[in-house]
């Protein structure tokens, strides 16, 4: 889980951004200082992982549109 508060803010704005291109960004994996998302999607498999220390976000998943069909319906 990150902690810090710069962190948190580019989760923030990197799965805004993510959704705003067409993802349905979910949360795979946490494990200490680093957080990775991915598209639940089908037939996209573009994924950001987010790092407290330094406080950096990588992946592309929030610079391309997302190419996967919406073959899953999240509840809620």
């Amino acid at each position: 889980m990150v902690r810090s508060n710069k962190a948190r803010a580019l989760r923030v704005v990197t799965c805004w951004k993510a959704r705003v291109r067409g993802h349905d960004v979910a949360l795979i994996s946490e494990s200490g200082a680093l957080e990775l998302y991915g598209c639940l999607r089908q037939g996209c498999s573009l994924t950001f992982e987010v790092w407290d220390s330094p406080e950096i976000v990588c992946g592309n998943m929030q610079h391309t549109k997302c190419s996967g069909q919406a073959g899953y319906q999240r509840k809620g």
